[in-house]
């Protein structure tokens, strides 16, 4: 194949536009279409620096074939996200196992220190989980910036069809912890958590039971969603490759979020001491991260949309 059928196939399979690919070379969107279709050949300071974007060798861009090199998951990405998925989730099912023993020993009048044990029985290793699935992710994560995208579209197209499925099943687990709270208080009394601890720890425990599966499975299906989106970890891991698009989403929603935070914290403090005029206010100042996260969204549409239409 010729250099400027690789670099093609290596540009589009990063997800990168002409003018994205064009502006991480410091050359017009016309040098690429030129290369593209071998009507002239790159300079060697820009092959080099293709190499590097592109991840691969010098003989593979030059005159090898670009999408043989790639057809295979040469660097494991997919078995250990597999992996870093199963550590989290299992650290996420043992911290909320935890709590809902906790919460159990307590209600039943056990001894606190009893109960704080038993918690740390199960946060303990939930920690090392976390802990170890950080480390080793972290590590892939210095070793491999730029992952060739390898999946087959037949693979992608068929968890795309499962994801709406997880979010609803663990939606609606959630939601049945819910009507079982609902049930408890409509057969016990309203004020039934007031009078009977035992009761209230065990139904907030299954309540709980409910929210870690849910939960739990919305993470799972969230990471396994990110999993397939190598464009976006090409892109977290190599800032040069970052669409328009994305670097300014970035800086308009983190400056919303800084003011929400800015806006709670001056909040906070000012008000704290009078409780005249400030209760009503603390109350609803944890709203300025909800307003803050529905404007981002706001933002990313325009964003995109804008981008969209210049290019």
């Amino acid at each position: 194949m010729s250099i400027g059928t690789n670099i093609l196939f290596f540009r589009k399979n990063l997800g990168m536009t002409q003018e994205e690919f064009a502006e991480m070379l410091s050359v017009s969107r016309q040098t690429v279409s030129k290369w593209e279709s071998d009507s002239c050949y790159p300079e060697m300071e820009k092959i080099l620096s293709m190499t590097e974007i592109f991840n691969c060798g010098l003989d593979t861009l030059v005159k090898g074939d670009a999408e043989k090199s790639i057809a295979d998951d040469t660097c494991g990405y997919d078995g250990h996200s597999n992996r870093f998925i199963k550590k989290i989730c299992t650290g996420i099912v043992l911290t909320m196992l935890g709590v809902c023993s906790m919460l159990l020993l307590d209600g039943f009048k056990i001894n606190e220190y009893v109960a704080m044990s038993v918690f740390f029985l199960f946060l303990i290793p939930a920690a090392s989980f976390f802990i170890i699935a950080g480390i080793q992710n972290d590590s892939f994560h210095n070793k491999n910036k730029i992952i060739p995208y390898f999946y087959k579209q037949s693979e992608t197209e068929a968890f795309d069809k499962k994801f709406p499925v997880l979010i609803v099943t663990a939606i609606s687990i959630v939601l049945a912890g819910l009507i079982f709270l609902f049930a408890v208080f409509a057969y016990y009394g309203e004020n039934a958590f007031d009078t009977d601890d035992k009761l209230s720890a065990v139904s907030m425990a299954v309540f709980l039971l409910f929210v870690t599966a849910g939960g739990t499975l919305a993470a799972y299906a969230g990471m396994m969603k990110s999993k397939y989106n190598i464009k976006e970890y090409n892109e977290d891991r190599n800032p040069k490759l970052r669409s328009k698009a994305s670097r300014i989403k970035g800086a308009v929603c983190g400056s919303i979020m800084l003011i929400a935070a800015a806006f709670f914290i001056i909040t906070m403090f000012v008000y704290r001491g009078n409780i005249n005029q400030g209760v009503s206010i603390l109350n609803y100042s944890w709203l300025s991260f909800v307003i803050g996260g529905i404007l981002c969204g706001i933002a990313s549409a325009i964003i995109d949309a804008a981008v969209d239409d210049e290019n």
